[in-house]
C-alpha cells in the first residue's frame, strides 16, 4: 500500500489515536485489576482453599502468597501471629488483617471494602 503524504499523516494520526485509546484502558484495566487483598497461605490448609473460594466466588481480586514456597511470606506470617504459622492470614488494603477467618467474618470485611471485581 503507497499512501501520499497526507494520507500518511492522517494514517500515522490514526495509528497513535489507536495506541492511546489503548493504552488509556489498559491502564484502567490495571487499576481496577490491583489486589488490594493479599492471602498468605499454603494449597495444602483447607481453610485456605475455603478463604480462596469466598474470594472467587465474589469475584474478589486477590494477591496469593504461599508461604511454603515464599520465605518472606513465612515471615510475615511468624511475625504477625506472634510466632505461630497460622494461615489463611488475610491483609487488607486498609491495614485490616483477619487470621483464620470464619465464612461470616470473611463475608463481613468483603462487604465493607468498594468492588474491586473483575467485572
Amino acid at each position: 500500500m503507497i499512501l501520499e503524504p497526507l494520507q500518511a499523516k492522517c494514517y500515522i494520526a490514526k495509528q497513535e489515536n489507536k495506541e492511546f485509546i489503548i493504552k488509556t484502558r489498559l491502564e484502567k484495566i490495571m487499576k481496577n485489576i490491583t489486589a488490594e487483598i493479599t492471602v498468605y497461605g499454603a494449597d495444602w490448609c483447607p481453610d485456605c482453599r475455603r478463604a480462596k473460594r469466598i474470594l472467587e466466588e465474589t469475584k474478589t481480586v486477590y494477591r496469593w502468597v504461599d508461604i511454603d514456597k515464599d520465605r518472606e511470606g513465612e515471615q510475615f506470617v511468624i511475625r504477625t501471629n506472634h510466632g505461630n504459622r497460622s494461615i489463611p492470614t488475610i491483609v487488607f488494603h486498609d491495614g485490616g488483617i483477619l487470621v483464620e477467618p470464619s465464612n461470616e467474618q470473611l463475608s463481613a470485611k468483603l462487604s465493607q471494602i468498594p468492588s474491586r471485581s473483575l467485572d
